[in-house]
């Protein structure tokens, strides 16, 4: 499974402030449960006094940047931070 690895490593983190850069060409149903499962752990850790998240979606893709948002709303002290970008050919 490609998310135990980092759900155990943000469960362990002793880092202050944490920024991660998500960007996804493409998530089925299982990564976004699993990646919901990463970003709720993030927030939850007790170490952690400030947590950026970069949202990378492609231009007119709507479904991603919607689950980001989804996301967001399911934590507490997660700061979200929309990026979008052109298509690639």
């Amino acid at each position: 499974m490609f998310y135990f690895p980092l759900i155990e490593w943000v469960e362990s983190l002793k880092a202050k402030k944490v920024k991660f850069d998500i960007n996804l060409e493409y998530i089925n149903s299982s990564s976004v449960k699993n990646l919901l499962e990463m970003l709720k752990t993030l927030d939850a850790n007790k170490y952690i006094k400030e947590i950026d998240i970069n949202w990378f979606y492609e231009e007119g893709d709507d479904d991603t940047l919607e689950i980001g948002q989804i996301f967001e709303e399911f934590s507490q002290r997660l700061r979200f931070m929309y990026h979008e970008y052109a298509e690639v050919a």
